[in-house]
């Protein structure tokens, strides 16, 4: 089962295999771009045209695993699969001449229980 979630709301999963995905609406990086849900936030900050975008995820979900992609426009500029909640720096070199792109980090995590949660999280480069 998938279910689908737009807004900065999250349901938790509560049984085991199931998907559900998340997709809050986005802002500008610059200066900075913080979202909320029930499961954790994701954010971005980039002090200005030209530079680096710093992002994290901070889940409040028991997640074991993070598989992601990260984009500056249509640039893939990071991939990760790792345990821990991810936290990277797009750099500036990846940024130029992509002011207002998106900057966008998309993927899943996984819980013990094997539910997942899609997300796809965006701001705005300035």
């Amino acid at each position: 089962m998938v279910k689908k979630i737009v807004g900065t709301t999250l349901i938790a999963v509560v049984t085991a295999g199931c998907a559900v995905q998340a997709a809050p609406a986005k802002g500008n990086c610059s200066p900075s771009y913080e979202v909320h849900s029930g499961m954790g936030s994701f954010a971005a900050r980039q002090p200005g045209p030209g530079a680096p975008v710093e992002w994290g995820l901070y889940p409040d979900y028991p997640a074991i695993r993070f598989e992601l992609q990260v984009y500056a426009g249509n640039k893939l500029v990071d991939e990760r699969k790792q345990t821990t909640p991810p936290r990277g720096t797009v750099k500036a070199a990846d940024v130029a001449g992509k002011s207002g792109q998106d900057l966008t980090v998309s993927g899943r995590l996984l819980d013990g229980k094997h539910n997942t949660l899609e997300f796809q999280l965006k701001c705005v480069i300035a």
